[in-house]
């Protein structure tokens, strides 16, 4: 069993296959569990320097809490005009004896071109190795040490990418995160801020947000917002927009766009440093409107005779302003009144107004339909369909 076939990519598999026509191959002793657990994958020490020019220095690539394994293929990215890397060691590593298959520096530019691939360039330290043993190993320890040497002043991470970093078992991919290093002390990430206006807004507004304020205390340039609305309380709503400029307008439609919304802008810069996600609350209210009903939309008038009923109406949505009531479909024989046609509404959704409606039935029998109309400018209400039944007249029933 190869321990690491289908593990990397195919160019690495070239080279393992040729590398394990060595007597490299073995089982998995069986009382080792196959249960796989995360463990960690980092460069050590977190945190170095910045030293003068000339310095050489040394980093560590270790594992922690990893389940057992046999074989590792890591590649070691840095900023080479700050630290360029040297030279890679296993000596003393964590397996104990293991076969190089991979010790390239600087994309082998600099003569070391073991295992070197096309993801290897200048800063990359690349190792890959195979245990000797038979007996696979996990916990804690040293995988192999980069040198370095110090270019230039800055700062430059230490990073793993990610698909570029492989244990193996057998074969199996070992679960594993990783944790980068840094060397020297990098500039501060940006810092996001934006404000909004109109700051309540109601559905059909365009809404400006505006990022100007957001700063890069690195003295860099912010040259990416990215920006995302979602709903605050659940439900589906997920707008997006990355642009360059500062300002960005949107115009709110539609009922998923209604309510609390959660609005996050994370800003960029040249140096490729990002901030923080801020985050900030919006609120977006429907449109001012008024609610109409009617105290009782079934009505019996004996022919010649009167009754009332009121019309309800209340504020919704902060609306204020003068309403206009007429009558709809009014049948022949039927005469209505209000006890006023034009109504003010405030804003205050907790005032209602009821207007009275006087019916006048001068028709024989029948069941009669209408509705009351209220209009403001191109709002539109209708009231429910108001029924007037006409009852026939008893024998020596009086009038």
């Amino acid at each position: 069993m190869n321990p690491v076939h289908d593990f990397q990519k195919s160019s690495r598999r070239v080279l393992l296959l040729a590398c394990m026509a060595l007597p490299l191959l073995f089982e998995v002793p069986s009382s080792i569990p196959l249960v796989h657990a995360a463990g960690i994958l980092y460069v050590g020490p977190p945190q170095q320097g910045p030293f003068t020019v000339g310095t050489t220095i040394t980093y560590q690539v270790n594992v922690t809490s990893m389940d057992p394994f046999n074989a590792w293929d890591i590649y070691v990215n840095t900023n080479s005009s700050v630290l360029n890397p040297l030279s890679i060691s296993v000596a003393g590593n964590l397996l104990g004896s293991v076969t190089e298959f991979a010790n390239c520096i600087n994309g082998g530019t600099d003569g070391a071109v073991t295992g070197c691939t096309i993801n290897d360039s200048a800063g990359t330290a690349h190792s890959g190795a195979v245990d000797n043993s038979g007996v696979d190993i996990g916990g804690s320890g040293l995988l192999f040490t980069i040198t370095y040497k110090v270019v230039a002043s800055g700062y430059s991470y230490l990073r793993i990418p990610a698909g570029l970093d492989a244990l193996a078992s057998s074969g199996t991919a070992v679960v594993h995160s990783t944790l980068g290093a840094v060397y020297g002390a990098p500039p501060p990430s940006p810092i996001a801020n934006f404000t909004f206006s109109p700051t309540m807004p109601t559905l059909g507004d365009n809404v400006t947000f505006d990022a100007s304020g957001s700063t890069d205390p690195a003295g860099g340039r912010i040259i990416r917002y990215a920006w995302e609305i979602t709903r605050l309380n659940g439900g589906f709503l997920d707008i997006r927009n990355s642009t360059s400029q500062p300002i960005w307008a949107h115009v709110f439609s539609g009922f998923s766009e209604l309510g609390d919304l959660s609005v996050q802008l994370i800003v960029t810069d040249n140096l490729g440093l990002s901030s923080a996600p801020v985050n900030k609350i919006i609120t977006v209210l429907a449109l001012p409107d008024f609610s109409i009903s009617v105290s009782v939309n079934l009505l019996t008038i004996r022919p010649g005779h009167s009754a009332t009923l009121g019309v309800i109406l209340k504020s919704t949505n902060g609306f204020a302003g003068n309403v206009t009531l007429s009558v709809s479909g009014l049948p022949l024989g039927v005469l209505l009144s209000f006890s006023q046609n034009s109504v003010a509404l405030t804003s205050n959704p907790l005032v209602t107004t009821i207007v009275t409606v006087t019916i006048t039935v001068h028709a024989g029998p029948g069941d009669r339909l209408f509705q009351v109309t209220v209009t403001h400018g191109d709002l539109v209400h209708y009231s429910p369909v108001i029924s007037v039944i006409t009852p026939r007249p008893q024998t020596n029933a009086p009038l």
